[in-house]
This record gives C-alpha cells, sequence and structure tokens, in this order.
C-alpha cells in the first residue's frame, strides 16, 4: 500500500491559518478602511489558497490509490483471459494502442453501427447490420474467405460460394439468436426473416442468393412462421409478403427483392395466409394498401389492393410508384428496356391518382418530380430517343417545357421554362435561353441560360439574369454574375 497523509490534518491546517488572519483583522481595526479592505482580500487569497491544497491532496490520495487498485487489477488480468478464451475487450493498454488512439476500422462491415453501445464484437463478426429494434445482424465467414465453386448458367459461368452464417446480437454485443442462417433481414414489427439451405452466387455484374427457403423468428429466436417460403419480405403494416415458386428452381435477386417464377400473397404474424399467394408480384403494405403487378416485369401492369384484398386501382398501369403524401405516380405507355448494366423504364406519361384510386392527373406530362412546399414540377413536350443514352443506360429526354402543378393536380404554372429547381423558402429558380451539350457519358448537360426566381403563384419576383443560382434558404440565395457569386435577397437585393 503507498503511503498517503490523511486528508484532516490538511483541513486542521487550513483551520489554524484562517483563524490567525482573522485575528490580525481585527487586531488591526484601528487602521484606515482602505487598509481594512486589503486585508479582507488578503483572507480571501488564504483561504482559495488552502482549498487548493486540499483539492490537490485529495488528487494525490486518489492517485495513489488507484495505482494501487490498477497495480492488483493488472495482476489478474491474465488470469481473466484464461478464464474466458471468448473475451475481446483487452484491459490492458497496448504499444500500438498508446501510440494511436484513433478507433480501428472494421473492414467488412455493410452498414453503419454508430448507434451501437457494443464494443466485444467488433472483432468477431465479418460485418454488423445497423440495430432494428434493439437486434442487429450479425454475419461470420466472409465471402473472401470461403473456397469458391463455380457452375455455368443462362448468364455463363458463375462464382458459388457459401454465403456464410447469420444471427442476432443485442446492443451489448451478446449473441441473442445464435449464427445458424444462410441469411437473415433486420426485425420488423418483432419478427425478423430468415434463409435456410441458400446458396451465394456472383456474377459479373450483380449477386443473389439462390435457393433455400424462407420463415420468420421472434426475438427469442422462436420460428414463428414455418420456414417454407422460396422469399419473404419483412413485416410492414402488420403483413408480410410471401412467395412460392411455380417451378423448383427459384433465384432470388436480394436488392431487387424479387423472384422469378413465383406467385406472391400475404400472411400474417400468425403464418396465416390472408391474401391469397396469386400475384406475379407485391409491394409491402403501407398505410393499408399495396402495389402488386400482374404479368412479367416486361410487359405486366399494376393495380392497388387494400388489406381485404379489394383492387382500389385496376392493374392497368406499367408503373405505380409508393404514395407519398398521400398521392402516388403512374405511367402509362414505359417500357422496360435493356441497358448496358441496368434495366430501365423509358418514355410514357405519368399521372397521379390518391389512396381512393382516384386519378387526380390523367397521364399527361413527361416527369413529374416530387411535391415540395405544395407543388410539384411537370415537364410537358419532351421527346424520348433510344438512339442515344446516359450513363446509366437510360433513354435521354430531349426539349419540352417546366411548369408546377399543386396537390389538386391544378397546373399553377404553366410549362414554359427550360429548367427549374424545387420550391424553398417559398420561391423556386427558373431557366429561360437554355442551351444543353451532349456529354461524354451521353447525358446532356445545362451549359448556358439565365436564372431568376417565381413565387408560388407564378409571379417572377427576381428576373432571369443570373448565369447559375442556389436555392433560397433564410431569406438569402447565392447566385452567379458575371463570374462572381454573391447572396441576395427575396427582393435581387445584393446582401453583405
Amino acid at each position: 500500500m503507498a503511503n498517503k497523509q490523511p486528508l484532516g490534518e490538511y483541513r486542521e491546517v487550513c483551520e489554524i491559518k484562517s483563524s490567525i488572519i482573522v485575528y490580525r483583522i481585527i487586531k488591526k481595526r484601528i487602521f484606515p478602511f482602505t487598509l481594512e479592505l486589503f486585508l479582507m482580500l488578503l483572507l480571501i487569497l488564504a483561504l482559495a489558497a488552502c482549498v487548493k491544497d486540499v483539492g490537490n491532496t485529495k488528487a494525490l490520495v486518489e492517485q495513489s490509490d488507484d495505482m494501487v487498485v490498477s497495480d492488483e487489477f493488472n495482476n489478474n488480468v491474465s488470469a481473466i483471459n484464461e478464464q474466458d478464451n471468448e473475451t475481446i475487450i483487452n484491459l490492458e493498454p497496448t504499444e500500438d494502442s498508446e501510440q494511436n488512439s484513433e478507433p480501428e476500422d472494421i473492414s467488412g462491415f455493410e452498414e453503419d453501427i454508430s448507434n451501437s453501445t457494443a464494443t466485444s464484437h467488433e472483432n468477431k463478426y465479418d460485418w454488423v447490420e445497423e440495430y432494428s429494434e434493439g437486434l442487429a445482424v450479425v454475419h461470420f465467414d466472409s465471402y473472401d474467405n470461403t473456397e469458391n465453386k463455380y457452375r455455368d448458367d443462362d448468364h455463363g459461368w458463375v462464382s458459388i460460394s457459401d454465403p456464410g452464417k447469420f444471427g442476432f446480437i443485442d446492443e451489448n454485443g451478446q449473441e441473442i439468436i445464435p449464427l445458424s442462417y444462410d441469411w437473415a433481414f433486420s426485425f420488423s414489427e418483432g419478427l425478423a426473416a430468415v434463409n435456410i439451405g441458400g446458396v451465394w452466387i456472383g456474377g459479373e455484374v450483380s449477386s443473389w442468393l439462390d435457393g433455400g427457403k424462407w420463415g420468420f423468428i421472434d426475438r427469442t429466436g422462436q420460428i414463428v412462421v414455418p420456414i417454407i417460403y422460396d422469399f419473404v419480405k419483412s413485416f410492414s403494416d402488420g403483413l408480410a409478403a410471401v412467395a412460392i415458386g411455380e417451378e423448383g428452381h427459384v433465384v432470388v435477386g436480394l436488392y431487387w427483392n424479387s423472384v422469378n417464377n413465383a406467385k406472391w400473397g400475404f400472411i400474417n404474424k400468425s403464418g396465416e395466409v390472408v391474401l391469397p399467394i396469386k400475384y406475379d408480384y407485391v409491394e409491402s403494405f403501407s398505410d393499408g394498401l399495396a402495389n402488386f403487378r400482374v404479368g412479367s416485369v416486361w410487359n405486366g401492369k399494376w393495380g392497388l389492393i387494400d388489406k381485404t384484398g379489394i383492387e382500389i386501382a385496376s392493374p392497368k398501369y406499367d408503373e405505380l410508384e409508393p404514395f407519398s403524401e398521400g398521392l402516388a405516380k403512374i405511367n402509362i405507355g414505359a417500357m422496360w428496356l435493356n441497358g448496358e448494366d441496368f434495366d430501365f423504364l423509358a418514355g410514357g406519361k405519368w399521372g397521379l391518382i390518391d389512396k381512393t384510386g382516384k386519378e387526380i392527373v390523367h397521364p399527361k406530362y413527361d416527369v413529374i418530380n416530387e411535391f415540395s412546399e405544395g407543388l410539384a414540377a411537370v415537364l410537358f413536350g419532351a421527346e424520348w430517343t433510344a438512339t442515344r443514352r446516359d450513363y446509366w443506360g437510360n433513354d435521354i429526354r430531349t426539349g419540352g417545357k417546366w411548369g408546377f402543378i399543386d396537390m389538386t393536380g391544378k397546373e399553377i404554372i404553366i410549362p414554359k421554362y427550360d429548367s427549374v429547381e424545387y420550391f424553398s423558402d417559398g420561391l423556386a429558380a427558373v431557366c429561360i435561353d437554355a442551351e444543353w451539350e451532349i456529354t461524354s457519358d451521353g447525358d446532356e448537360e445545362l451549359i448556358s441560360g439565365k436564372w431568376g426566381f417565381i413565387d408560388k403563384a407564378g409571379k417572377e419576383v427576381i428576373s432571369p439574369k443570373y448565369d447559375a443560382v442556389e436555392s433560397f434558404s433564410r431569406g438569402s440565395a447565392q447566385v452567379k454574375l458575371n463570374g462572381t457569386w454573391i447572396f441576395i435577397d427575396k427582393n435581387g437585393q445584393e446582401v453583405v
């Protein structure tokens, strides 16, 4: 035990010093008032010095205690590690950790786990998904460490590998559900989808999981929905989409949530089929509605159903996007084409429907952007060409004019601008006299034009005269005029 001075002795010294100083002040009362103030100041300084001495002494005492505890603690670390071979955290500082205090870069993590309080799992798994409902998917035995085999299929030779095993940990890094599955999704609404028997396949462009069966487990690891489906989607709105292949061999594209040669339906959390497995494809339910497709991905038609299976919108659209702010985009006339790297949707006309299936905007626009501050930009009169494609393989639109519609479908600002931006801070940037250039990627790029700003009534509050602009935020916007960037207010006046 290290020697230490009793803290009480320092308190006694301080009390003695204070008494002497007070006595001397009383004795000197015959001095002028200014001297009394001076002595009072000395008294305050003396008391402060005593307090500091006590604090320093206390710190020395605590440090000596820590040193003693540390010596005893370090002597036991080796014994603790020997008793638990699975201990991951090294409690003794190493030479490397003293030289570099930066956190270790965990390669192989596919998701951000910054919200995790656990640290012991970082060196144990190949990747850790983001926590969902208090648990995170973990994976061991990465693709790179697995011996690959190969097979010839319709797309040429592809590599086949064991994807390793998947399980779940809690926020303390404890393994709650053992790594025993061939794939797993994060928990959603209390259940997680898991796969048994799947094989990971890597092609030239994309990878997918081949075969196996899917079901659902609860947070204790109990199987609550039998592992019998060829693919499933996570629970949403109390229901989960499930697929059964028409043929024995089913290929699942995980990143597109698609299954070839399959029919889809919906189950509840008890595993009961509540909507028959008859659709060629479905999206998950949201706010009581789900998109469904009849026909193939290339020429099928999309409709809308509720949780009872009633068709809110019959399958007649070539594309039906998810609802946003009570409206969903619809397309008639579009076609799926083969791009260089990806398949893409080209052409057609866009409109809007509400959640009753009513067409708020009949499909007539070439583009409908997202709503911002109650208005959405629309493009009218453009042409599509299949002779030129952009970097992603998409057909390129040429021509047309931009305007704005409100959420009732009314055309608030007729299409007359060459380019527009979203409304922000009550104003939207608009461009006239635009000139376009074809880039090396095959896309069109705006190279010149004059920009100004309009309000929500379509009034040009700042006339188009700028070479480039940024959107308004908190009453000001950056604009470029004659090669110089400046700030302007909503009246078009320069601000410093």
